[in-house]
């Protein structure tokens, strides 16, 4: 749960305000990690253009799937999606990341 990621330190403080998760522009959107058939999904909403430009391409841990408004993009074992699959999925106004990791 989100309360259990802020416990153990895990989110970034940008990522954390009082007791809830955020993405770090502003303050709009919100950060949830919610179990998943496989692994587990953190989801970004409300993710500005070039905010989802540059998190799309982190290698984020053990990635089974990225999506970005609803695309999904399956990486390289081990490794972020085609930068160039990301910046096309990524749009100019508001957007939304899930993270499957296992």
């Amino acid at each position: 749960t989100p309360t259990l990621v802020i416990n153990a330190h895990l989110a970034p403080s940008s990522f954390v305000s009082g007791t809830s998760l955020q993405n770090p522009w502003g303050g709009a959107g919100s950060v949830l990690v919610a179990p998943a058939t496989q692994g587990y999904d953190i989801t970004f909403s409300s993710v500005p253009q070039y905010g989802c430009e540059a998190l799309g391409k982190q290698n984020m841990g053990d990635l089974l799937s990225v999506t970005i408004n609803g695309t999904a993009l399956t990486p390289n074992t081990g490794t972020p999606p085609d930068p160039a699959n990301v910046d096309g999925a990524c749009t100019s106004g508001t957007n939304t990341l899930v993270w499957n990791i296992n």
